[in-house]
């Protein structure tokens, strides 16, 4: 749900939940879920207005997020290896 909420919103302008929930028919709750989820990750930003609108973090903001979250992964991946391999724990 957060890709098709993430894609909604990167094809129109700042919307409010409510137009998002009655446009995608998802429900309320699971969309301010999805809409938290997103911002979390820096994908989605809402406005300081009542009621809020979001809007889409430009794809290429989102894609060096995602690439920058996937290499930290992989560093701490590596670490743990290199932590097993040394109590000689490899696989």
């Amino acid at each position: 749900m957060d890709a098709e909420v993430y894609l909604y919103l990167a094809t129109g302008e700042p919307k409010k939940g409510r137009e998002i929930s009655n446009e995608l028919k998802i429900n309320r709750m699971q969309l301010y879920r999805s809409l938290r989820e997103l911002q979390s990750k820096g994908m989605v930003n809402a406005s300081s207005e009542y009621p809020a609108r979001f809007s889409a973090v430009l794809f290429n903001m989102v894609l060096e997020l995602l690439i920058k979250a996937k290499k930290e992964q992989a560093k701490t991946l590596q670490a743990s290896n290199q932590g097993r391999t040394h109590l000689g724990l490899s696989n």
